[in-house]
């Protein structure tokens, strides 16, 4: 197996030439590095084709004699990052117009919203702490899943459950707290 080399050596001063070559002789694994990140072969292609693009754009920024293969993953990996980010928005405005409408909709059961959060932060205190901080990270600092997994130190499956069972805890003991109330009334 014939080894690619990583770096365009020092001694020559880098060309757009050169660091498009170097670039394209890594394009296997850096498809499979972005098809890894994001689970979409579509979308692993239009990353790849943004990152040469930036690589083409951004030539003179890179050092001859460092990683060539570090630099344009480094690359792919932030245009990753930005389009979770943007995807994130995406759901995120539309998880809003969903509760609205909910809201709106809402049937008055005779629960007041007052019964409603007393529950909650019942319920919130329950919560181990480590559940709490991913929760409260999550979704009141609406941090990214990316950034918060990496924070953590966790997987993006283990984060994704930790989330989820936070969520039915949460819901099963709201849902115990107000009809244990409804109980007392």
């Amino acid at each position: 197996m014939t080894q690619i080399p990583d770096n365009i050596p020092a001694a020559e001063p880098p060309t757009r030439e050169s660091v498009l070559q170097q670039a394209l002789a890594h394009r296997l694994q850096l498809q499979g590095y972005l098809f890894g990140l994001c689970r979409d072969t579509a979308l692993a292609e239009d990353l790849f084709q943004e990152t040469l693009l930036v690589v083409c754009e951004k030539w003179r920024d890179f050092t001859a004699g460092t990683s060539i293969k570090a630099w344009m993953f480094a690359i792919a990996r932030n245009l990753h990052l930005r389009q979770v980010t943007r995807q994130h928005r995406r759901s995120v405005l539309a998880e809003a117009e969903v509760l609205e409408r909910a809201f709106a909709q809402r049937p008055d059961n005779g629960r007041s919203d007052a019964a409603l959060r007393e529950a909650l932060v019942a319920c919130w205190h329950k919560l181990p702490e480590r559940n709490r901080q991913a929760f409260y990270r999550r979704f009141a600092e609406q941090s990214g899943h990316e950034h918060l997994r990496c924070e953590m130190g966790l997987t993006g499956n283990a984060l994704y459950l930790l989330l989820s069972r936070t969520r039915k805890m949460l819901r099963k003991c709201i849902h115990r707290s107000l009809r244990e109330m409804e109980m007392r009334a």
